[in-house]
Formats: C-alpha cells, sequence, structure tokens
C-alpha cells in the first residue's frame, strides 16, 4: 500500500503556517495557568493559579500580564503579587516543524489515528544525530485534510538544574475571525519535574486560553495600559521568559538577573498528644534556589521550638544532585506505649531528637530518580512523673541509618519506595529486666515502604487525591517500630503523637478539597490503617482518621491555614477521639 512521504505532509504543513502568519497580527486572551506541586508519595499538593491577560504578536512574542493569583484556590489579597520563581521549562533554540536552512530533527509518519474526530497524521519527531540541538523529542497530530496541527507532544530531557524535564502537550483549536480561520493554542497540560533539596518536585500544569480576539484593533492600548499597571509582566525572550521589570517613568525593560532569594514570616501553634499544651512557633524561613549564582540551593528555618537547614547541589554532576539537611528540636515529645491496647503509663517517657540527612540523587530518566542516602539522629530520653521507679530508661545514642530510594512521576501517577538500615551507637538494658541477648537482636534493624498516589484536579479549584502506603521492617521494637506522622506515608489524621506502635502496616488517604468563592478553601481526608504491632499477632488493628481543613487570605499579605485532625475510630480506646490541631500563617516579604 502507498504511504505519503512524511517529507510531503511537513511540507505542507509549513505552508499552512506560513499563509496564517502573514495574516496574524496579534491576538489576546485570558490565560488561566495552574500549577500543582507534589512530591511522590502523597495525595495532597500546593496548588497556585495565575489569572492573565495574555497578549501575543510575531514582533515581540508572548506577555503574560499577571492580573490575580491564587494560593490553594483563595485570592490573594495583597496590592500587588509578589513575583514568584519563574517556572517555565527553558526556551527551545530550534523547534520542530519549524522551517529552517538546518536538518535538526528527523521525522517518522508512525500512524494515523483519529483526534477529536478528526484523522490525522501522527508524526514523530527526534533530535537528527550529530546535531547541536537541546534533547527535544515528541509527537505531532497534523490534519490530514488541512494540514493544521492539531496536538504536539514535547518532551525536553537533561534540562539544566533545578529542572529535570517537562512533557507537555498543546492543543489547538480554529477560531474564527472576519471570515478567516486561524489556528490557535488553546490549551496545555503538561508535567515539569524538579529537584528541590534533594527532593523530586512534579509540578502538573494546565493553560487554558479563554475569550480569544484575534488582530485585536486595540492590542497596542492593552499592551500600554499593562505596562502603566503594577502587574508583573512575564516577556518571552530568547533566553526563556523573564519579568519585565516597571521603570520610574513607566516604561518596563527586561530584568534578565532573577530574583533567586526570598523571606517568608511564619507563626503558629501546634498540638497533638505528645505535648502537655499546644506548641507555639514564631519565626522566619528564608530560600534560595541559585545562592551567590553557584546554582546552589539554599533553605534555612528558624522557629524556636524547631529549627532546619537545607543544602543542595543539583548538578553535582550529569545527572547527579547532592544535599544535606538538619532538623532540630528545641523541645521534648511525650514517648506513650501501648501493650495489648492497654497504655503502660508506667513506661511513659520523653524524646528530644536531632537529625541529619544527606543524599545522593541519580536520575534514571526523566521521570524517575534513585536516591542514595545517609543520615544521622541523637535520641535522648527522660523519664516523666509517671514514668516507674524500676523502668530502666535507655541510654542516649546514635542512630545511623543507609538507605536506597526510589520515585517515579508520570501522567500525575506517582510512587515511591525506599529501604533503610539502622545501626545504633549503643544499645543497653533498658525496660523492666530485658536480657542481653534481647537488647542485642534490636541494636540493628530495618525498615522498607512503598507508596503509590495520584491526585485528580477537577473543574472550580476542585482536587480528588488518593493515596496507599505500605510498611514493613526486620528486627524492630519499641523505639524504632513506625509510628503515625503528622506529614508524609505515615499520616494518619487525629493519631499522630498516639504511641501507637507497628512493625507492618497499610494506609490509605482519601482527599477532597473544595474552594468557596476563591475566598476561602476547605479540605477534608479519611484515612484508614490496617496494621499490627508485632509481626506474630493473629488480629490486625484498625485505625480510622478524619481530617479538616481551612486556607484563608487575612491581612497584610498573609495566608492563615487551620488544620485539624481527630481519630474517628480505633481499635485501642484509650486513642479514640484524640485530636491533633495545627495554626499556620504565612506573611512573604518583598515584591
Amino acid at each position: 500500500t502507498y504511504k505519503i512521504p512524511v517529507e510531503f505532509i511537513i511540507a505542507r504543513h509549513q505552508a499552512v503556517e506560513q499563509s496564517q502568519s502573514l495574516l496574524l497580527s496579534n491576538y489576546t486572551a485570558d490565560a488561566e495557568v495552574d500549577y500543582h506541586f507534589k512530591v511522590p508519595g502523597t495525595a495532597g499538593s500546593v496548588d497556585v493559579t495565575f489569572l492573565n491577560q495574555f497578549l501575543y504578536d510575531p514582533k515581540a512574542g508572548a506577555r503574560w500580564v499577571q492580573k490575580d493569583l491564587l494560593v490553594n484556590g483563595v485570592k490573594w489579597k495583597g496590592k500587588t503579587i509578589p513575583e514568584l520563581p519563574i517556572i517555565e521549562p527553558e526556551k527551545i533554540n530550534t523547534l520542530p516543524l519549524v522551517l529552517t536552512l538546518t536538518r535538526a530533527y528527523t521525522y517518522r509518519l508512525i500512524k494515523e489515528e483519529e483526534f477529536r474526530r478528526r484523522m490525522c497524521y501522527v508524526i514523530e519527531f527526534l533530535p537528527s544525530p550529530g546535531q547541536k540541538v537541546q534533547d527535544v523529542s515528541g509527537k505531532v497530530w497534523i490534519d490530514k485534510e488541512n494540514y493544521l496541527k492539531r496536538q504536539i507532544q514535547i518532551i525536553q530531557k537533561n534540562m539544566t538544574p533545578p529542572q529535570v524535564s517537562n512533557e507537555e502537550f498543546d492543543l489547538y483549536q480554529i477560531y474564527e475571525e472576519n471570515g478567516k480561520g486561524y489556528n490557535i493554542l488553546s490549551e496545555i497540560k503538561a508535567q515539569q519535574i524538579f529537584t528541590v533539596i534533594g527532593q523530586t518536585v512534579t509540578a502538573e500544569k494546565e493553560v487554558y486560553f479563554r475569550n480569544i480576539k484575534i488582530n485585536d484593533e486595540k492590542f497596542s492600548e492593552k499592551v500600554d495600559e499593562a505596562f502603566k499597571s503594577d502587574a508583573p509582566i512575564l516577556q518571552d525572550t530568547e533566553k526563556g521568559y523573564r519579568y519585565l521589570e516597571k521603570n520610574p517613568d513607566g516604561t518596563r525593560s527586561v530584568r534578565w538577573e532573577e530574583k533567586t532569594g526570598r523571606w517568608a514570616a511564619l507563626g503558629g501553634a501546634y498540638y497533638d498528644e505528645s505535648l502537655d499544651s499546644p506548641l507555639p512557633f514564631i519565626g522566619a524561613n528564608y530560600f534560595d534556589y541559585d545562592y551567590k549564582k553557584t546554582k546552589s540551593q539554599v533553605n534555612l528555618f528558624l522557629a524556636g521550638a524547631v529549627n532546619s537547614f537545607s543544602f543542595s547541589k543539583p548538578d553535582v554532576f550529569p545527572k547527579f544532585d547532592f544535599a544535606v539537611s538538619g532538623v532540630f528540636f528545641l523541645v521534648s515529645f511525650k514517648d506513650r506505649y501501648f501493650e495489648e491496647g492497654i497504655e503502660q503509663k508506667n513506661q511513659e517517657l520523653k524524646t528530644l531528637k536531632q537529625h541529619i540527612f544527606t543524599s545522593l540523587g541519580y536520575r534514571t530518566t526523566q521521570f524517575s530518580k534513585i536516591r542514595f542516602t545517609l543520615d544521622g539522629s541523637f535520641i535522648k530520653f527522660k523519664e516523666t512523673k509517671k514514668t516507674d521507679d524500676y523502668f530502666k530508661t535507655p541510654k542516649d545514642h546514635f542512630d545511623i541509618a543507609y538507605g536506597l530510594s526510589y520515585d517515579y512521576s508520570r501522567q500525575g501517577w506517582q510512587t515511591a519506595a525506599s529501604f533503610e538500615g539502622h545501626k545504633r551507637s549503643s544499645w543497653e538494658n533498658w525496660g523492666f529486666g530485658f536480657t542481653d541477648s534481647e537488647i542485642k537482636k534490636n541494636k540493628d534493624y530495618l525498615t522498607w515502604d512503598l507508596t503509590f498516589g495520584k491526585t485528580f484536579y477537577l473543574k472550580n479549584f476542585q482536587k480528588v487525591g488518593v493515596s496507599l502506603s505500605y510498611l514493613d521492617g526486620k528486627d524492630l521494637d519499641r523505639f524504632s517500630k513506625y509510628q503515625f506522622t503528622y506529614m508524609g506515608a505515615k499520616s494518619l489524621s487525629g493519631f499522630t503523637g498516639s504511641g501507637i506502635r507497628f512493625e507492618k502496616g497499610y494506609i490509605t488517604r482519601v482527599l477532597y478539597s473544595f474552594d468557596v468563592a476563591k475566598i476561602i478553601r476547605f479540605s477534608s481526608n479519611i484515612d484508614y490503617a490496617k496494621i499490627k504491632q508485632n509481626k506474630d499477632d493473629l488480629n490486625w488493628q484498625n485505625h480510622t482518621g478524619f481530617g479538616f481543613s481551612g486556607t484563608i487570605a487575612g491581612p497584610w499579605n498573609t495566608i492563615w491555614s487551620l488544620d485539624l485532625g481527630y481519630a474517628l475510630n480505633s481499635d485501642i480506646p484509650k486513642v479514640k477521639h484524640d485530636y491533633t490541631a495545627a495554626l499556620v500563617v504565612l506573611k512573604l516579604w518583598g515584591r
């Protein structure tokens, strides 16, 4: 059978594009840009939305005038919108399908298929061998009847850190203007992956263009009006997007040097059952993703009760990143203990922990990464008023952990797995007379876990998230068994600080979020855990938690969040109706 040459299809497509470009002077649109930031293995996300006025003309390129900012669906109340880091993918210097004198790409017709009720040629493009172009590949769907592109998939790999990869689908639609049809970009769906302080951070992005007006007669007036306003403006340049800085005379000029560091103030209070009373905190956070232009990342968090620092080099070697972090507590937490569902108050202790984490990550593909970890913790124990006089307190010690972790993110699905081996510096007799052999057996121990997660983003700033975690280990004792945490794969709403421990278990979570009139954001979740305190237990324990949170924009450029967790049901009656509460107030400093 005859197969149409791919060169003929591309030539016809280029001719159609050239014809349109001669007639297109400009176009404007309302553009909504949604970002959803996630760490693999979690059900929730941080959602940031920009509502833009989009201005395009062939000479100046694209301009994005940021009219409104929404954080987790809540509209920013400040007089000016803060300039957030530019997280757009790096500029593709040579675009596929563009008519040039070089052959930067090779093309292959792979199939014909229907796309949105139109039969299309599906053409694959790859960088040509020997050509000095970026690592860009993908597919394009070209209409069989009119040779217009209906969709293009672009995959960018081996990008400049901290951005690792970008996969996006650009959808096109024909808009009529004065009897002529124009094929205009109407929607973008993308996944961008970054390395931030050694962690993989995935940004799912959607862009929707609405109210498109082609060859707008008032285009120049709209540009002038935007330039005179105080709104941040992103300008497409030969080096990618840059902010247009407002000059004293009202004009705008490109600011080539990005502002990479930002301070934020934080305050609030936290409570769970491991605390005698709510723990207040107030402090500041500083993050710089290109510290002193060294391509290093620095984060410093100081809040009194808990403090942390982080340093990361996302490009220490090609495809390798290095990170070191520390978390330091100034307050002790109560260590409750249960045996067969009965709280052993005479074995209650308080613990004070300090942590250092290091990692060396290797990017195996544009969607996955392996991390080699080496962590250290110092754990200090002390008695409480309830501790029995005959209960021997464990000796303060260091816990050194070596490990391997893996994460994968693609099309909104995420998975994370980790393995850790732990060695205690010393582990001597403690409790009510354990034998030396029992103690030595648990001096070294192993843990491993696996988590799957997916978040679905719906209309009107709604989202549904689901996750499932499996946790297991070997040679675990009271102080090395898993406990429910406030965040992460071991989180169970309402059970943080409950004292429940387990060697093996499953935790699942379902989350739903929505906003009311872009004023307040509500989230609720149901968590369920099925665990075994000891692996040889015949029966499983069941625990169910409920979480509810609200976010609202406050005065003076602040964002207020209240998060509540409630132990809805438990096979341990003592912890049923336990709760957690966290109030956080965030204020950004500077533009």
